[in-house]
């Protein structure tokens, strides 16, 4: 099981500071379910037949790739495809590219990047959509519909202000505000799951580690899965539940604050994992 959960990169491509190790041979041991960095109908097709003949379980795998400015086809850098503030635009681009990615027998794009930045120092920032939420929230909901109407996953990266890391530096700390978290960082993000319940599906995952929040609103088709080991704690400021929503209680129909967990009118949602919710111990 544990293998099923690994991801490794296979060497077509080199992502990140780190060199492709033996993929093939992890593969055989049962040690991988998914590959990074490979792609083509011919090798990604080896590389399938190893896992349903050659393992002991014969679980099928997928195959992921960054996919930020085209596949075969190269289009503008996702920054300067931001400045021409067309929706329309963003969509095609996406669509396309996955339309060949998919021919190339890929299931998965670590895209849309979706890091509000307001920093040049910082050196990914060609990758995302530059420094406007409005923009940027636009710019995820385009991608995210383009990418997945022919097929290919859409995934919404990085979760959440990586692109405001201190002086620029990558992987450095980020200090910020819990009002410029909410206004400027997260609304990108919100706009990619509400694209992502309106497509037809998919998946918010919560790591391991100890997040705090106000309540959380599931959408349509789209599971929460909270992972072993992470633990999602809701205030107790009843100010956090605000503005009121439609509700009820013993029997009577009104308006009230969130639950921590509020889905109306939404269908087909999920809460999966053996994380943690916790109303109790928040205290902020």
């Amino acid at each position: 099981k544990l293998g099923q959960l690994t991801m490794l990169s296979a060497d077509f491509a080199v992502t990140g500071p780190t060199v492709a190790g033996d993929a093939m041979g992890e593969l055989r041991a049962g040690r991988v379910g998914s590959l990074f960095n490979l792609w083509g109908r011919e090798a990604i097709g080896a590389a399938q037949a190893i896992a349903t003949r050659e393992t002991r379980l014969g679980v099928p795998l997928f195959f992921a790739l960054d996919i930020l400015h085209g596949f075969r086809t190269v289009f503008p850098i996702p920054l300067a495809e931001a400045g021409a503030f067309d929706p329309a635009l963003w969509q095609a681009t996406a669509r396309a590219a996955a339309a060949e990615a998919i021919g190339a027998g890929l299931d998965l794009t670590f895209a849309p990047m979706l890091d509000v930045t307001r920093d040049p120092r910082w050196g990914r920032v060609a990758e995302g959509p530059g420094e406007d939420p409005v923009v940027a929230s636009a710019f995820a909901e385009a991608k995210v519909r383009g990418f997945q109407e022919p097929g290919l996953a859409a995934t919404a990266k990085h979760f959440a202000a990586y692109g405001a890391s201190a002086a620029g530096r990558d992987y450095a700390s980020v200090d910020i505000s819990a009002r410029s978290l909410a206004e400027v960082y997260l609304p990108p993000f919100r706009a990619a799951v509400d694209a992502c319940a309106r497509a037809g599906g998919g998946r918010v995952v919560v790591p391991p580690g100890v997040f705090h929040t106000g309540p959380i609103h599931l959408r349509s088709n789209v599971n929460l899965h909270v992972s072993e080991g992470a633990t999602i704690r809701f205030s107790r400021d009843p100010a956090a539940y605000l503005p009121v929503v439609p509700t009820r209680w013993e029997g009577v129909e009104l308006m009230g604050l969130s639950p921590l967990v509020y889905a109306y009118e939404q269908r087909d949602i999920a809460i999966t994992g053996k994380g943690t919710l916790d109303g109790l111990t928040f205290l902020l």
